[in-house]
This record gives structure tokens, sequence and C-alpha cells, in this order.
């Protein structure tokens, strides 16, 4: 599967970030889900995750504070991991946005 070309701007505290690809795709999901956080499996399911620990650890270091929550399953554990500050998303470029006027 092709890394999709989606760039995304945040605000992570007092800082900006920009990243691209799986990572943005990452971001954008840790942030819509909220406190529930995101696993591998999660992701799993829609197609694009298979090494989402890694997409996480590019994010981290940009400066994203992500914690990870080890759940035991069956076949051992997983990580599920929250954003532990709040995230602003600025600007996407898969969403027509409006100049300032």
């Amino acid at each position: 599967m092709a890394k999709p070309t989606l760039f995304i701007r945040a605000r992570v505290g007092a800082h900006e970030i920009k990243c691209n690809g799986r990572e943005a795709q990452a971001l954008l999901a840790l942030v819509a889900a909220g406190n529930s956080g995101i696993t591998s499996l999660d992701m799993g399911r829609a197609g694009w995750a298979i090494r989402l620990a890694a997409y996480i650890g590019d994010l981290r270091k940009m400066g994203v504070p992500i914690k990870t929550d080890r759940e035991p399953h069956a076949g051992g554990n997983h990580g599920r991991y929250t954003l532990t500050d709040h995230v602003e998303i600025l600007w996407r470029s898969d969403i027509k946005q409006k100049a300032a006027a």
C-alpha cells in the first residue's frame, strides 16, 4: 500500500509541528480517539497501521506527548497509545479551508 499524501500542521503545547504520511494519519487518529487512545489492532482494521509503534515513535521525536499503556490479551499484550496533552490540528491537506480574511 502506498504511503498517503497527507500533510498536517498541528499545535502541540507551545510549539507547532508538521508531519505527513502515516505519522499524520496516526496523529489524526490519536486526536480523534481522545482519552480512549488507539492500538495497532484498532488501526490495523483501518488497513494502514501495521507499523503503528514506529509512527508513534516518530511523533514522540517531534515532541508529541504520547503515553503507552500495556493491555493483556490471549496472545500476550499490546500497547494503547494516548495523547497526554492537547493537540490542535491547525491545517490538513485533505480538507479545503477558507483563507483568512
